[in-house]
């Protein structure tokens, strides 16, 4: 149950970064922001679909795999929009970012193995 455990923990990583990133660009194309233009939002809508499969996986990993692995491999959910906005968006990443994202891959390496 160990390996499914983190399987779902990256699944949820994933899935939170992942709608992070989206509801970037989703608020990036609309052309003035409100609530009402949100809900109207295809894109908007679709990430909190990608966040609500993150909760469930999140939730089920809680269930099967220890607390420490759980939130450390979570951190990942940070990295990722990082990523995506320097290679989608074209955002800088100053160094002190490059080396929060080796910090935190290291981290997770440490807690994992």
């Amino acid at each position: 149950m160990e390996i499914l455990g983190l399987v779902m923990t990256f699944v949820t990583a994933i899935c939170f970064g992942l709608s992070t990133a989206i509801q970037k660009y989703a608020l990036g194309k609309m052309k003035k922001f409100s609530i009402k233009g949100m809900l109207k939002n295809r894109r908007w809508l679709s990430s909190l679909i990608v966040a609500a499969v993150g909760i469930a996986s999140y939730l089920f990993a809680m269930k099967i795999a220890d607390l420490s692995i759980v939130q450390s491999v979570i951190s990942l959910a940070l990295i990722i929009p990082m990523i995506i906005g320097f290679v989608f968006f074209k955002e800088r990443l100053v160094v002190y970012e490059w080396v929060s994202i080796i910090l935190i891959l290291a981290g997770i390496f440490l807690v994992v193995y």
